[in-house]
C-alpha cells in the first residue's frame, strides 16, 4: 500500500537519502483504484499507452536532464499509471496515477511515499496540499492553460501544473524558497514503431537514433546501433528485460538518457572509410561518437574521449 508524503530529499539523484525533512504523517493512504475516475481526474491525468510526454530537468549547477513520461501498467498500483525515465539515475522515477477523486503522485527521491497532487477541494491533507486554479504557464512547448496546485512538507514546497487533456506540464520544487528543481514540458510524441529508420551516413544514423528514442522505438535500435553497444546499454540482464511482466527495452533507453549526449557540427572522418567519428557533447565532458560502417549502412558503435589538441 502506498502512503502518503513522508520524509523528502531535495536531490533525486543522491546515492542515499537524506536525512528526513518531514516526519512521517497518518494521513489518508493512496487508494487502489477500484472504482471508475472522475471525469475531472481523467481530463487533469490522461492514461493513454501510446503517448510519450518529453520534459526538461533543470537543477542548479547542473546541466539539463531530459525526463520522459509514459504509461505503464503498474502491480503495486494495481492499474496503469504514468512512469518516468531520466529522473534519476538507476532506478528512481516519478509515478503519477489517477483515483477516484484524486491525481495521486509519487517523485521519487523528493518524497518518501505518495501524495495527492490534486483534489477536488480547495485544500486536503489539513492544508498541506492546496488548489490555486487555472492560470498561464509558460514551458518550452508553449503558453498552456493549467491547474496550479502545491504541497508544503517542512522546507520543501513543491508546485504542480496539471492541464486538461495534458497532465503534468511544468513542476518546481522550492527548499527554503529557494529553487532546486524545475520539470518543464518540452514535447510530445507517439510511441510506436519507426520501421526501418535510415542510416547511409553517420549523421543519418544519429538523427534515426534520436528518432527512435523520441517515440519509445527501442526495437529500431537494434538495427541503428552496434550489438557489442547495445549490450553495455542493456546492462548485465540481457538485450531485454522483464518489467513488470513484459520484455521491454528500457534498460536501453535509461541508459541513453543518462549519457547526455548532444551532438556537435563537424564530422571526423578516420583513415578507414568504414570509421567516423562525430563530436559530441556528454555529462562528463566533450566525446566522439563512433560510428563503423557494416553491408546495410553506418551503425554507431561506440562513444570515445575527444583527443586533445
Amino acid at each position: 500500500m502506498v502512503g502518503v508524503l513522508g520524509g523528502c530529499s531535495s536531490d533525486p539523484e543522491a546515492p542515499e537519502a537524506e536525512p528526513r525533512a518531514v516526519e512521517a504523517e497518518a494521513t489518508e493512504a493512496a487508494p487502489l483504484p477500484t472504482e471508475p475516475t472522475s471525469p475531472q481526474v481523467a481530463s487533469l491525468l490522461p492514461v493513454d499507452p501510446q503517448r510519450v510526454q518529453w520534459f526538461r530537468a533543470l537543477r542548479p549547477g547542473v546541466a539539463p536532464r531530459r525526463v520522459a513520461l509514459f504509461t505503464a501498467f503498474d502491480a503495486q498500483v494495481q492499474a496503469p499509471v504514468l512512469r518516468s525515465l531520466g529522473w534519476s539515475k538507476g532506478d528512481g522515477e516519478v509515478r503519477l496515477w489517477p483515483g477516484p477523486s484524486a491525481v495521486w503522485f509519487w517523485p521519487q527521491g523528493l518524497a518518501e511515499t505518495a501524495y495527492r497532487v490534486w483534489a477536488p477541494t480547495r485544500s486536503w491533507d489539513d492544508g498541506r496540499g492546496q488548489r490555486h486554479g487555472l492560470e498561464q504557464v509558460r514551458v518550452p512547448l508553449g503558453v498552456i492553460e493549467a491547474v496550479r496546485t502545491e504541497r508544503r512538507a517542512g522546507p520543501l514546497r513543491v508546485l504542480h501544473w496539471l492541464a486538461p487533456q495534458r497532465g503534468l506540464v511544468r513542476l518546481e520544487v522550492q527548499r527554503n524558497d529557494e529553487q532546486i528543481l524545475t520539470l518543464e514540458l518540452l514535447s510530445e510524441s507517439t510511441r510506436e514503431g519507426q520501421g526501418s529508420l535510415p542510416r547511409s551516413t553517420p549523421e543519418e544514423t544519429w538523427a534515426s537514433i534520436l528518432q527512435a528514442v523520441e517515440h519509445f522505438d527501442w526495437q529500431a535500435l537494434d538495427a541503428l546501433v552496434a550489438p557489442t553497444l547495445l549490450r553495455r546499454l542493456d546492462g548485465p540482464r540481457g538485450a531485454v528485460e522483464p518489467l513488470l511482466g513484459k520484455p521491454t527495452g528500457l534498460p536501453r533507453l535509461r541508459a541513453f538518457l543518462e549519457l547526455g549526449l548532444e551532438r556537435f557540427p563537424g564530422l571526423n572522418p578516420e583513415p578507414d572509410a568504414g570509421v567516423a567519428h562525430l563530436r559530441a557533447g556528454s555529462r562528463r565532458g566533450a566525446v566522439q561518437l563512433v560510428f563503423r560502417a557494416d553491408d546495410d549502412g553506418w551503425r554507431w558503435s561506440g562513444v570515445a574521449a575527444q583527443p586533445r589538441k
